[in-house]
């Protein structure tokens, strides 16, 4: 099974050399998002999950509040 930081160091990975700015684990809401990035004055936020679908979805749906595009990135 692919852990969680798998997936995050991919994203990573493709968030720089795509030329985003951007942080892992940001607290907003008392909830954590896995990766936001800044891009052309635009926010995106990604939620990397292997297991628990529904907590990412609803994970996402606060992350809607903070940013122009949210991803949910599962295995």
């Amino acid at each position: 099974m692919v852990k969680e930081i798998t997936l995050l160091r991919r994203i990573n990975k493709y968030l720089k050399l795509e030329g985003f700015l951007y942080k892992n684990e940001i607290t907003f809401l008392e909830r954590r998002i896995d990766v936001i990035g800044l891009k052309e004055k635009k926010i995106f936020t990604f939620e990397l999950k292997v297991k628990d679908w529904k907590k990412a979805l609803e994970q996402a749906i606060t992350c809607k509040i903070c940013s122009h595009y949210v991803y949910e990135i599962s295995w």
